[in-house]
């Protein structure tokens, strides 16, 4: 009972895996062309500042 309660769960857990490392990557790709585009608004915003 416990064993196959065990393999359940081992299945359960490695099945979303492949699913974060995914999300990951593509929250990478959106982290970095937010940050990207923010940076340049931001010194945009300073240069007008100065």
């Amino acid at each position: 009972m416990i064993c196959a309660l065990k393999a359940h769960s081992d299945r359960f857990v490695r099945k979303p895996d492949k699913k974060y490392k995914n999300f990951k990557k593509i929250n990478e790709k959106v982290l970095k062309k937010w940050l990207t585009s923010h940076m340049i608004i931001y010194i945009t915003k300073m240069r007008y500042k100065i």
